[in-house]
């Protein structure tokens, strides 16, 4: 009852509503037990043997329920108005370890195919970070290549950006493994011309949360230091932090679709503060006040996607209406597209332009 209630509320519970829960919890528990619990340990009035054939049938029942789900994602059709808006995951997140590295070590990055057998047309860009950089990659190469642009990435999942080297190893994203990658990521800056590097990554959590499993107290002082180090001899372009929901848009919206009995796409807003990490816009003033201050062109995603009604949660296709992330923050394809041909894509050709002029 605690976990559904948290669940459709998608907030902290009032004290006095989990105080009813619990006692409604043990009220059901005594039903329980008196109903159920006490009746089945009776072998006069249940026989072991109808014990055992209720719980094969029930068994089975529910195995093959689940199969069926399984075979078939789910069932979709239950519900028709989230089957419309759900938007397909980024590919490059589900066919990593090429250009984007998920568990596996350095020695799989391809750098040949990632970067210099791919560079032929006008200018070359280079795509750095996380897994966040990598859910904006598919958008910004097809907008990027249509501009006579070619988009490289080297990016990797679970690790620090661009840091080379990290004081302690005792977390999961700072570990030998992940100073490996970065340093390779160096190598390839310092071995070929790119005429841009695009920063794309989750530093919101990296920077901001102060979570010693996560990353170290230092770890933002190093990240803008790496940057201005790499913009000393490559121009550097940051793209700032994608919107962030702290359960997730689809659990964000599949909570009001039910809430209020929505039925219609069109009934949903499209814009909405409902979820959004409220620490996004102190950390996107910080960012672009400190990629201000070492004349690092700074592409904020957040301005362009928030207003005074909130968060862009879902954009127009020709396939209906999709939502523009798959989880928390991660863009999903049309999310991606619609980043790179509005957001990201015309101000990074804008800023290639310039640089010949």
């Amino acid at each position: 009852m605690l976990a559904f209630a948290k669940t459709i509320s998608g907030s902290q519970l009032p004290t006095v509503i989990l105080i009813a829960l619990c006692f409604s919890t043990m009220m059901l528990g005594y039903i329980s037990w008196k109903y159920v619990e006490n009746p089945f340990r009776n072998k006069l009035a249940i026989s072991r043997i109808k014990v055992f054939s209720f719980s094969i049938i029930f068994t089975l029942a529910f195995v093959t329920v689940g199969f069926i789900g399984y075979k078939n994602d789910g069932f979709e059709n239950r519900f028709p108005i989230l089957k419309n808006i759900n938007s397909k995951g980024s590919e490059i997140l589900m066919n990593g370890d090429n250009c984007f590295l998920l568990n596996t070590d350095v020695k799989t990055f391809d750098i040949n195919k990632c970067t210099s057998n791919s560079m032929n047309k006008r200018f070359n860009v280079l795509l750095l970070g996380d897994s966040h950089s990598a859910s904006l990659y598919g958008g910004l190469k097809n907008y990027l290549e249509n501009n006579d642009i070619t988009l490289s990435m080297l990016s990797s999942a679970y690790c620090l950006p661009l840091v080379e080297y990290f004081p302690n190893k005792n977390t999961f994203t700072a570990t030998e493994r992940c100073e490996q990658i970065n340093r390779k990521i160096n190598d390839v800056i310092n071995n070929n011309n790119f005429d841009l590097i695009l920063v794309s990554s989750y530093i919101l959590e990296w920077g901001f949360r102060n979570n010693p499993k996560i990353s170290y107290n230092s770890y933002y002082e190093d990240y803008l230091s790496k940057i201005k180090s790499i913009n000393s001899h490559s121009k550097v372009v940051v793209i700032g932090e994608f919107v962030v929901w702290t359960d997730g848009l689809p659990n964000e919206i599949s909570r009001e679709i039910f809430s209020n009995q929505i039925y219609n796409i069109y009934d949903l807003p499209k814009y909405s503060m409902r979820g959004v990490d409220k620490q996004l816009f102190s950390a996107e003033n910080i960012l672009a006040n400190d990629f201000g201050k070492i004349n690092i062109p700074y592409i904020s995603v957040v301005d362009a996607l928030c207003n005074k009604d909130g968060c862009l949660r879902y954009t127009d296709t020709t396939n209906g209406e999709k939502l523009i992330a798959i989880d928390y923050g991660h863009l999903s394809i049309d999310g991606s597209e619609y980043i790179s041909n509005n957001i990201v894509g015309p101000k990074v050709v804008s800023i290639l332009k310039k640089s010949i002029k």
